[in-house]
């Protein structure tokens, strides 16, 4: 034993000092790319279109804030100027905000994007009273709060997938089941196909309260139904499974049904158009504030259409995301004004 313990002591410390020294390297040439592109803003003296992020790391909240800005060729730059550790309370992200702005020489704000949530409506609140105390709030920090368009689209989204929760569920724990252990994913896939069998493809499991998950989930559930059909009625442990499985407090998920795959269809298709219209307007390679109108326009229409289908489900699912729609978008004096130019 201690003749293993020495070599292992030996060369132990030796590979955390070249990971330290790596991570303070990385870390060095990170500042110095930062402090380049936060002196190239000021002196260029443009505006700023800012997104801070935030991301939750065991008893601590992680900040990044990212600038995206034109110079004065035209060219599109984007850049992650700060990091810092704080609390996720309004107040106190718009002071770290402030002070991060005032480090870097920053002080013009074009928009500030955020999603929506009344801790982030705080924030951009108490950064527009910053703004205006430095001079540069655009037109009295009016159109600074720019609510994310993928955020809203989701809370759309999400409140019509309640209308048809229980042939979701029915399918979500069938996936469920399966992926659970190799044993019964090898037995689900002696019932593929010749196409299933060469396919890479394999059952996904969503997070529920993503939506686009959600799809993805149900998507790939549709294109192995035949397989669910065969595999259903021999494995025992699956309707047991089911039938003890609850949606809600006493209404258990029940038996997976032919009527079920029918709605997961139906969903599939109805989500299609939201899903990619969410990875359209996610891009980060590309300019998306000026198809943000368009696409808000496009997805009224298709509600509408929709409201008036003579299938009952997705009308019912339409209407809600109507209800939806209108509480954020509904309104023209809701949207930012700027993204009608």
């Amino acid at each position: 034993m201690k003749g293993f313990l020495r070599p292992a002591d030996e060369c132990g410390p030796m590979k955390i000092n070249c990971s330290m020294m790596d991570v303070t390297v990385a870390m060095a040439l990170e500042e110095v790319d930062m402090r380049l592109h936060a002196w190239t803003i000021s002196c260029e003296k443009v505006r700023v279109c800012m997104t801070p992020d935030e991301v939750p790391i065991k008893s601590y909240v992680f900040y990044s804030i990212g600038c995206m800005y034109c110079n004065v060729s035209l060219d599109r730059l984007k850049k992650m100027v700060q990091y810092y550790f704080r609390s996720h309370k309004g107040e106190d992200v718009a002071n770290g905000i402030g002070r991060c702005l005032r480090e870097w020489g920053i002080n013009k704000i074009f928009t500030v994007t955020v999603d929506n949530t009344s801790s982030n409506d705080v924030t951009v609140k108490e950064l527009s009273k910053k703004l205006t105390k430095m001079g540069t709030n655009l037109m009295n920090g009016n159109h600074l709060h720019v609510r994310c368009m993928a955020h809203i689209m989701n809370l759309v989204v999400q409140d019509s997938l309640k209308e048809s929760s229980v042939s979701i569920e029915r399918v979500r724990y069938a996936v469920r089941y399966v992926r659970q252990s190799p044993t019964r994913l090898k037995r689900f896939q002696e019932y593929f196909d010749d196409e299933q069998l060469n396919c890479k493809n394999i059952l996904c499991l969503d997070v529920p309260t993503r939506w686009n998950s959600t799809y993805l989930m149900l998507r790939r559930a549709v294109e192995f139904k035949s397989a669910f059909s065969h595999y259903a009625p021999s494995e025992i442990g699956l309707r047991h499974y089911l039938e003890h499985s609850y949606i809600e407090v006493g209404i258990p998920t029940g038996e997976l049904l032919s009527s079920d795959w029918e709605n997961v269809k139906r969903i599939t298709k109805f989500l299609e158009i939201f899903y990619l219209l969410t990875l359209k307007i996610s891009g980060s390679c590309y300019f998306t504030s000026n198809i943000h109108f368009l696409e808000i326009c496009t997805v009224a229409v298709y509600l509408k259409q929709l409201i008036a289908n003579e299938d009952t489900v997705l009308s019912e699912m339409a209407k809600k995301m109507k209800e939806k729609f209108n509480k954020y978008w509904g309104d023209p004096e809701k949207l930012i004004k700027t993204i009608f130019i």
